[in-house]
């Protein structure tokens, strides 16, 4: 199963990773603490709510795949479609790049999902055992 969830975690890793430099794009060009301020914390919220949004779905299962939470996190397509929308955005949108919000909520959204996903992954065997939720093979 490595060789699949692997290459997948190390994706959301670089992608992490990506989101961080955008993050320094926009601390670089904003002149504005509040921006810059709101934008990390929205950030750092949007990731609690994705996972606690993921984890609800099997919060009243009893019995799960083993790596079922695990793929949940690393293939939502709503996730991936998500950053790959913001990473669009700075590659190709930068005539908006002048208006805050915009490289705000770029970084905000890339970081949330991407930050998401890996957390999601090391967490999922804790929230299994604290519901008491059954890993099947």
């Amino acid at each position: 199963m490595g060789l699949i969830l692997l290459p997948l975690l190390l994706f959301w890793l670089a992608a992490i990773g990506f989101s961080i430099r955008m993050g320094y794009v926009l601390v670089s060009g904003a002149n504005v603490f509040p921006t810059v301020l709101t934008s990390v914390v929205a950030a750092l919220l949007l990731t609690v709510l994705y996972v606690y949004a993921v984890y609800w779905r099997f919060k009243s299962a009893k019995e799960l795949w083993a790596f079922q939470i695990h793929f949940s996190f690393l293939t939502n397509k709503v996730s991936v479609l998500l950053f790959l929308a913001a990473v669009l955005v700075y590659f190709y949108g930068q005539a908006y790049w002048d208006i805050a919000y915009v490289r705000a909520s770029m970084f905000s959204v890339a970081f949330a999902v991407s930050t998401a996903a890996v957390v999601g992954v090391f967490t999922a065997d804790a929230f299994m055992d604290k519901y008491q939720i059954k890993k099947t093979h």
